[in-house]
């Protein structure tokens, strides 16, 4: 798996996210009564890590967060320019919300 940069793209991302998720940490999702149909199982400190390294970019995180993957949306939520996200945005992300997480 090549390394994720800031020039990575939304497929290589999830590609990226697919590869290291992890069925355990989905099952103990599951005991904080987070749903984990859409999860992969990957920890937020490694998402942070990734939003981190991949850097903001506005149009990239619309992508991922058209993938409907959990960790993929947290990933948007944080690497999308808050100064380009309009409240429409934030509304129309916030009604696919299904967790409290």
């Amino acid at each position: 798996m090549a390394e994720l940069s800031p020039q990575s793209s939304a497929d290589e991302i999830v590609a990226y996210l697919r590869s290291i998720g992890s069925e355990e940490n989905r099952r103990g999702m599951l005991r904080y009564g987070i749903k984990i149909e859409r999860a992969l199982g990957i920890p937020h400190g490694v998402q942070r890590q990734i939003a981190k390294k991949i850097k903001r970019n506005h149009e990239r995180a619309f992508e991922l967060w058209q993938t409907g993957i959990m960790e993929a949306q947290f990933i948007a939520s944080v690497t999308a320019d808050p100064k380009r996200f309009s409240a429409a945005d934030a509304r129309q992300w916030a009604a696919s919300f299904d967790s409290w997480d």
